[in-house]
């Protein structure tokens, strides 16, 4: 039987668990009651719920840096 890493099964469950917290808070659920639903502590559910946003805040951040470089090259071609 192979071995699983439990390192990645416990990541894979982290963001998965990240996911589904900012989900339920997205929908106006308060962190207390996201954690009751989970079986979470509502302080991981409040990390959980910050990380995910910073992660989405720095996806962002590089989509706009993309965007910003693909249009000064267009720009660059025009003159």
């Amino acid at each position: 039987m192979a071995k699983t890493n439990k390192n990645s099964t416990r990541a894979c469950r982290k963001i998965k668990n990240a996911q589904v917290a900012l989900e339920l808070r997205l929908q106006g659920l308060s962190y207390t009651k996201i954690a009751e639903t989970m079986g979470l502590s509502t302080t991981y559910v409040h990390r959980l719920v910050e990380d995910e946003l910073k992660r989405c805040r720095e996806m962002t951040a590089e989509t706009r840096d993309q965007i910003k470089e693909q249009e000064l090259m267009r720009l660059d071609r025009l003159l």
